[in-house]
């Protein structure tokens, strides 16, 4: 996945499990904490889309819940 940090694209790793997805978005489980506003890029295993953290929750102490809109 990329994401775009002040205003810059980085690569950034991370494992993430999709709980939820259409259309519209996806909701991931990941122990990366995604911040609301985070644009992220999904490469070929989603079609290259981007999409943007519309909400994000902490589970547990090592585990968030996202929800991702695409763009």
């Amino acid at each position: 996945m990329t994401m775009i940090v002040e205003g810059e694209a980085k690569r950034m790793a991370f494992q993430a499990k999709a709980f939820d997805f259409s259309e519209e978005g996806i909701g991931l489980l990941t122990d990366f904490p995604l911040r609301i506003s985070q644009i992220i890029g999904f490469e070929a295993e989603l079609g290259n889309r981007s999409g943007v953290v519309e909400w994000s929750s902490m589970v547990d102490e090592q585990t968030y819940r996202a929800g991702v809109k695409f763009a």
